[in-house]
């Protein structure tokens, strides 16, 4: 498969994996600490079994989907990501002892063919942010239940209704599923909002779920492993600068501290 840099156009044949499985493992996020403790998407190097994760960040920036002005990635897209990635150290270590977590952080623009089906993914940011997140979903081509309204639409389709701003704008969707450039082998992971508080909202849940906190699968289907879920944003006590007046205008969010989030379905 070519290495070429995605942005550049090339995309490799569509391939019909089932999005909710892995191996013959089924994907459920009451299982989730369990699968990754296990870690049936582990290659062994060096003696070693290996988990290989690329986080993979949106930019904005690409033109394949997105013809002229593009959505930005924001600062808080990260909010939670390292916590994420030390508690499945944590679960990983903690079945397997000499085992090895390695983390990519990646651009979107910057992700080659390679790295997209050998890299276990967590996908930051909707596809009109994040290419790899546009191209997962095109890849699926609405076989997942909960998904956005085209590879690049702020809207959320879940399985009881499609939230759209401005009814739905903080909404977020996480979403896990096979990584469909990997012969079905390893996990992607999306997070992703309409707005900003939207994504933090998703990291946020899949956090809890890492950590054995929270529901199972969606609330109208239990065989899909993927929740709509709105963010509640934090009340600052600060003066904080309007977007507006922000070179570029950003829309930087937190979670309220106390009550986070609400799952939708």
């Amino acid at each position: 498969m070519s290495s070429a840099i995605l942005s550049q156009g090339k995309e490799p044949k569509k391939r019909e994996w089932e999005p909710y499985k892995i191996g013959n493992l089924k994907v459920s996020f009451s299982q989730l600490p369990q699968l990754l403790s296990s870690c049936p998407p582990c290659e062994m190097e060096g003696g070693r079994k290996t988990l290989r994760i690329g986080v993979v960040y949106g930019s904005g920036l690409s033109t394949r989907y997105v013809k002229g002005t593009g959505q930005i990635g924001l600062i808080s897209d990260a909010l939670y990501i390292s916590e994420i990635l030390l508690q499945i150290n944590r679960l990983l270590f903690s079945n397997n002892p000499e085992s090895t977590l390695i983390v990519d952080s990646l651009l979107d623009i910057d992700m080659s063919d390679r790295q997209r089906s050998n890299l276990n993914l967590i996908l930051v940011a909707t596809g009109d942010v994040n290419l790899v997140t546009a191209q997962l979903v095109e890849s699926y081509s609405g076989r997942l239940k909960v998904t956005f309204g085209s590879p690049i639409s702020p809207t959320i389709k879940g399985l009881a209704d499609n939230y759209e701003a401005p009814r739905g704008a903080d909404m977020g969707a996480l979403i896990a599923c096979a990584n469909p450039w990997s012969n079905g082998r390893r996990f992607a992971i999306v997070v992703g909002g309409i707005n900003a508080i939207g994504t933090v909202a998703a990291s946020k849940l899949l956090l809890d779920y890492l950590h054995n906190v929270g529901p199972s699968n969606n609330k109208m289907n239990p065989n899909v492993p993927s929740h709509v879920v709105k963010g509640r944003p934090r009340k600052y006590k600060v003066s904080l600068r309007p977007k507006d007046r922000c070179i570029p205008e950003l829309e930087v969010a937190n979670l309220d501290e106390n009550n986070g989030y609400e799952i939708i379905e």
